[in-house]
């Protein structure tokens, strides 16, 4: 009853809309203000247990097979693919309008190996000079304007951080079917020696996925991390990353 006594008073006093805050604040009483704290918190409760908290997926951008997982409580747990498996080939094929990833594509290297780009990690954020004479792949790379690689499918011309875009979103299609849910962000692990350039170009896949790369992670120092999960001692230990 005393809360609708001050909800009341509120009504009868706030009659126009502008300025209601000071308005508010002059015409409560001690008791009345307190009550009004107690309703606002009640409520900011309420909105808190009622909206779900957006989920941030983690994913391994790896050179032959990506992963993805998300937080179950205090574990993390591996989110399989569409096709059930835990690990998704870091593959794509494109011909004309159709596009595939992962086992799918992996399926049409034998018949169709220049529609088939694998290994695209190994030129994300480099220049076409360091890579030049190494590649030893079935599809074609070119230089582009700026000094980068440039896939080249069918006469179309792709940037690497396209070509792991295409991975990354159908890892985050995986999870938002697995979830239940949309996903807006993630983490994504890199080599430790990754450097600036190729960490930039690893975030920008994120974007273009649709993702918001909340944080890039050292590999090493994700291993040590799912290491002490759920540990409640300190430990030193040594991470090989081979």
């Amino acid at each position: 009853m005393i809360i609708l006594h001050v909800l009341s008073s509120l009504e009868r006093r706030l009659k126009s809309p502008i300025h209601w805050a000071d308005k508010l604040i002059n015409s409560l009483s001690a008791d009345e203000l307190f009550l009004y704290h107690f309703i606002a918190s009640i409520a900011s409760f309420y909105h808190f247990i009622t909206i779900p908290m957006a989920k941030i997926i983690g994913i391994d951008l790896g050179t032959t097979n990506s992963c993805v997982s998300y937080m179950l409580g205090d574990k993390s747990e591996v989110i399989a693919n569409a096709e059930g498996k835990r690990t998704t080939p870091s593959v794509v094929y494109i011909k004309g309008d159709e596009l595939l990833v992962g086992d799918l594509a992996k399926r049409k290297a034998i018949l169709e190996p220049k529609n088939v780009i694998y290994e695209v990690k190994r030129f994300i954020g480099r220049k076409y000079n360091e890579v030049i004479g190494k590649e030893n792949l079935p599809y074609d790379i070119k230089e582009d304007k700026d000094g980068g690689v440039l896939i080249v499918i069918d006469k179309k011309e792709y940037k690497p951080e396209q070509i792991s875009a295409f991975i990354l979103q159908k890892l985050k299609e995986d999870a938002e079917k697995f979830l239940g849910t949309p996903i807006t962000q993630a983490v994504i692990t890199t080599p430790a020696y990754f450097n600036d350039s190729q960490r930039n170009a690893t975030k920008a896949a994120g974007e273009i996925a649709g993702l918001k790369v909340e944080r890039i992670i050292n590999e090493p120092t994700a291993a040590s991390l799912a290491y002490g999960e759920g540990k409640n001692k300190d430990e030193k230990i040594v991470v090989f990353d081979l």
